[in-house]
Formats: structure tokens, C-alpha cells, sequence
């Protein structure tokens, strides 16, 4: 009877040890958002305005890419490179335009409205966080 006993303690303690892992694995999968830098990075953004211009803005990697589409003309701009985001502004290293492009933010709650040489433009969160991310720029 004893054994049967210390059996089923050590099954008890074996049982909860294997819930207590399978929970630590599972909280650690969450992304937690704290701050103005993380909730622009977990996110893809982006707003068409009615020119047919379309402009995206997405993280992956600590690499920043800000691609600007014009309808008329086909073209696209893009800004990407690895970046450093502050409280209210983002740094982008684009090794293309051999510069550093500051661009300042200000996050209102599922928009962010950047700041870039005097103009402004408002971008909406995705839903879903699903981000849209190539080095390729397509």
C-alpha cells in the first residue's frame, strides 16, 4: 500500500511540474507591449490616400522599410535599413541613400501620424499584426 501511495505522489508532483513548464512555454510565445517603440514595431502600417498613393510601414528584424507607391506612375520609393526607434522618433541606417532618414512619430491608438521634412502623413494599424515584409521591396 505504501508503494501504491509514494506512486501516486510522485505522479501528482511529475503531473504538475509538466503543467507548470507547458505554461511557462506558452506565456513566453506572447509579445508583451509596453511602450510607444513596441507598439509600433508589432505592427504593419499603412494608409492610401485618394491620388492612389499608397505608404506602408513595417518592422521585422530591427530592419525598418518604408515603401511609398505612386498610382499614376508606377514607382515606388523605398526607405529600409536597420533602424533605432525612440520614443517619438525612428532612425533608419539605408545603406542605399547612404544616410541616416529621421522620421518622428506620434502613435493614437490604431493610427501613427509620421513627421518627415515638414509633412505629415497618417498610417493605420493592420489588423491581425500581420506583417508584410520583403528585402526585396515587392
Amino acid at each position: 500500500m505504501e508503494f501504491l501511495l509514494c506512486g501516486k505522489l510522485s505522479f501528482k508532483k511529475y503531473f504538475y511540474l509538466f503543467i507548470f513548464i507547458i505554461l511557462i512555454l506558452f506565456s513566453g510565445c506572447q509579445k508583451i507591449i509596453s511602450t510607444a517603440p513596441d507598439e509600433l514595431t508589432a505592427y504593419q502600417w499603412q494608409n492610401e490616400f485618394e491620388n492612389g498613393t499608397s505608404v506602408t510601414l513595417s518592422f521585422e528584424n530591427h530592419i525598418c522599410k518604408l515603401l511609398l507607391k505612386t498610382k499614376d506612375s508606377k514607382k515606388e520609393e523605398i526607405i529600409q535599413g536597420g533602424c533605432v526607434i525612440t520614443e517619438d522618433e525612428i532612425i533608419i541606417a539605408d545603406e542605399s541613400m547612404a544616410d541616416m532618414v529621421r522620421v518622428k512619430y506620434t502613435l493614437n491608438g490604431n493610427s501613427v501620424l509620421l513627421h518627415y521634412l515638414g509633412s505629415s502623413v497618417e498610417l493605420i494599424k493592420l489588423d491581425g499584426a500581420s506583417k508584410i515584409f520583403s528585402a526585396g521591396g515587392t
